[in-house]
């Protein structure tokens, strides 16, 4: 019984970690949405990193922000979620922005493909603040 039980619970590991491989190697050869036009970015050439690393990195880079700014007290306006959307936000015909989550947008487009959920705008704007902040 006890061997049993032990095949069967390495049997479950082994088809997780093969699921968790997949699902990895989906995530690196997938190919992230282009610059929405419209927005900042489509008039640069780089983000704030070369663009095979933000298209495999980002997640880390934000989660690194996440830590500095929530856990570590540092709040740096550089690579964070705001400079993010105001700079791959874009503007419909009217001229007003559309948000990042939005069918077709920047975020939407490539986290719905790996059925990820955009947990960030829970808390973050959408779309860039339409005043600057006075310091």
């Amino acid at each position: 019984m006890k061997l049993w039980i032990k095949m069967t619970s390495l049997l479950r590991l082994i088809s997780l970690a093969g699921l968790a491989l997949v699902a990895t190697l989906g995530m690196v050869s997938l190919s992230v949405a282009e610059v929405v036009p419209g927005s900042k970015a489509a008039g640069l050439e780089s983000c704030i990193a070369p663009t095979a690393d933000m298209r495999r990195n980002h997640m880390d880079k934000l989660f690194h922000k996440r830590v500095q700014t929530m856990r570590e007290g540092i709040r740096t306006p550089d690579a964070s979620i705001n400079e993010c959307v105001s700079c791959h936000a874009a503007k419909d015909q009217s001229g007003h922005f559309v948000p990042v989550t939005e069918e077709g947008q920047f975020c939407q487009s490539c986290h719905e493909r790996v059925a990820v959920k955009l947990d960030c705008f829970q808390c973050h704007r959408t779309t860039p603040e339409s005043k600057p902040k006075s310091n």
